[in-house]
């Protein structure tokens, strides 16, 4: 079981330590738990964006099923946006060669918005409010919508290699003034490689379409021993902006302490940061692969 402070969605600044919340399916190429929290700030000397998350991930080869679930608060400066989120997760492993699994994922996801619509200063920052058809936004000085999501994943593992892709069908009720069905599709690529000296590399890949643009995101692992590592990761978003950050990890018995720092490539330019944590336990020795649960991989 693992237990991680805010951190893992391509949003964040690495995709890589917490992979479960980009597709659940992920959770099955461990045998461990985890308890995980993180906490990101994006633009720092702007008042920053503040978005803290926690969660828990498992997966039970006795029963070859893996349950993930997570939280989200998300706080805007000046409080003009505040956004909470939460999803639960079931999967399923199914074995159809000795190294060829094939996994399939349900998970459902509820999101709510509140919108302070009194605290904007600029009126650049009702771009920071979406479609909402209908609204007097000087008349009413708060809104709010929720979100209900039905998701669907799979994951094919093949050795060392894994792909896979996570669709998301969201239905908003914005203020009551109109209904919108949105549909998201998530796309990833990884490998983990083992050397003959036994350090070991790792590289993900992750494109999400979504109604508004794609974000892509590309990470390079390298683990120095067994308590430290470092990673690479560059997001982007429709080819014209994006971020470049640095992560760290140190763990220490079944606590990994991680640190990422980025900084934006476009014509905006601010600066951001995630710290994380994550408790693992109850990790099981015959793994159903070698990808995950570091510990037993050096």
């Amino acid at each position: 079981m693992g237990f991680v402070v805010k951190a893992q969605d391509i949003n964040f600044l690495q995709s890589y330590y917490n992979k479960e919340f980009i597709n659940p399916s992920l959770v099955a190429l461990g045998n461990c738990n985890y308890l995980v929290a993180n906490e990101q700030v994006i633009g720092v000397q702007y008042g920053g964006i503040n978005t803290i998350r926690a969660g828990f991930s498992g997966y039970y080869p006795r029963w070859h099923s893996g349950i993930v679930f997570g939280v989200e608060n998300e706080l805007h400066p000046g409080n003009i946006i505040n956004e909470f989120s939460s999803r639960l997760a079931y999967v399923y492993s199914i074995k159809i060669l000795d190294n060829i699994s094939l996994i399939p994922g349900l998970q459902a996801s509820y999101e709510q918005r509140v919108f302070n619509v009194r605290n904007i200063v600029f009126p650049s920052m009702i771009g920071e409010l979406g479609n909402l058809s209908g609204v007097n936004y000087s008349s009413v000085p708060q809104r709010s919508y929720r979100m209900l999501g039905v998701n669907g994943s799979l994951l094919l593992v093949w050795g060392n290699f894994y792909t896979g892709a996570l669709t998301a069908n969201l239905v908003s009720y914005n203020l009551g003034y109109d209904v919108q069905v949105r549909r998201e599709l998530t796309f990833l690529v990884g490998y983990d490689y083992f050397s003959s000296s036994q350090k070991k590399y790792s590289g993900l890949v992750v494109v999400k379409k979504m109604d508004r643009g794609i974000e892509s995101s590309l990470s390079f692992i390298y683990f120095l021993s067994k308590k430290i590592s470092f990673s690479a990761n560059v997001l982007g978003y429709n080819l014209q902006a994006g971020v470049i950050s640095f992560t760290g990890l140190y763990r220490f018995r079944d606590i990994e302490w991680l640190f990422s720092y980025g900084t934006s490539i476009g014509p905006i330019l601010f600066s951001m940061y995630e710290v994380g944590l994550r408790y693992e336990f109850k990790c099981k020795k015959s793994r159903q692969s070698t990808i995950n649960c570091p510990a037993y991989e050096f």
